[in-house]
């Protein structure tokens, strides 16, 4: 590429007609911002990629338009020597440098070589037991987020663990992605002994919404001790269609820990028809723990 790139100057009819689109915004003094700082961080982005702008950026102090350059220069441009250079940055308590990068995952190319060195970082930080589980979880969301096939292998392999909060995290990760090749393992953790780890695997199931997804959901509901009976219910109040129909079903089914559970399941229904429901079980029901 040894051509010097060729900036466009702005001219006055191009910004009159970028305010009349109503993508800036004019203000006294002949000042003018963007509508939305997205435009600009993209703008800029886009533009730096014919330069090498990357340690310019890297020098100017945290702010949204930095960040925003940076993920739009990732998306447009060779990002490795930023990657490398973030992933340098060293930040043992909130990681930050890794997570702001792992953001630039979404939108940059599948073939860029470096999108391999964040998902590695993005792993060591979701599978250290010694980071606390908020931040664990924003790994998670991460890997959720980056639209990387990958993710979904990752995902199911966590699932496998004998840690009971990566299990847990990996769960909610398969549903966040609806990967219906992970049924049947987050079907096999709503029978394990973690109720943290059987909740997110109901909610992972519900959002996944296959017909065998909700069959194991279902399955939780009537067969399960009575926290995971209430994970079931709470988690079917998420499926406006069949999980609010199995909601309905429950209510009058003989089994006095269903209907209890289903009560839980109702309570998360913002609708006329649950809270009618919820009247009427109050009053109506024949047993005292379904009725409080």
């Amino acid at each position: 590429k040894g051509k010097s790139a060729k900036v466009q100057t702005a001219s006055s009819g191009l910004l009159y007609k970028l305010v009349t689109s109503g993508l800036l915004i004019s203000h006294p003094n002949n000042r003018m911002r963007f509508i939305h700082p997205v435009l600009g961080g993209y703008l800029a982005g886009r533009a730096m990629t014919a330069f090498n702008a990357e340690d310019a950026l890297l020098r100017q102090p945290n702010w949204s338009g930095k960040f925003l350059a940076m993920r739009y220069f990732a998306a447009h441009g060779n990002a490795a020597h930023l990657v490398d250079s973030m992933l340098a940055i060293e930040d043992k308590i909130l990681h930050r440098p890794v997570l702001t990068a792992a953001r630039w995952l979404r939108d940059a190319p599948r073939e860029a070589a470096w999108r391999g060195k964040i998902m590695a970082g993005l792993a060591r930080l979701l599978l250290s037991e010694e980071n606390p589980r908020s931040l664990r979880a924003q790994a998670m969301a991460a890997f959720a987020l980056c639209g990387d096939p990958g993710a979904a292998t990752f995902f199911r392999q966590s699932l496998q663990s004998l840690s009971f909060e990566l299990i847990a995290l990996a769960a909610l990760g398969s549903g966040a992605i609806q990967d219906t090749k992970a049924v049947e393992l987050l079907a096999s953790t709503i029978s394990g002994p973690s109720p943290s780890a059987r909740r997110a695997s109901c909610l992972a199931l519900v959002s996944i919404g296959t017909p065998s997804a909700l069959e194991a959901v279902a399955r939780a509901l009537l067969q399960g001790d009575d926290d995971t009976r209430r994970s079931a219910a709470e988690a079917l109040a998420n499926d406006p269609k069949d999980g609010y129909e199995m909601l309905r079903d429950g209510t009058t089914l003989p089994d006095i820990l269903v209907r209890r559970a289903v009560v839980y399941g109702l309570a998360r229904v913002d609708t006329p028809w649950a809270r009618e429901a919820l009247e009427t079980i109050q009053v109506k029901d024949d047993q005292w723990i379904v009725r409080t």
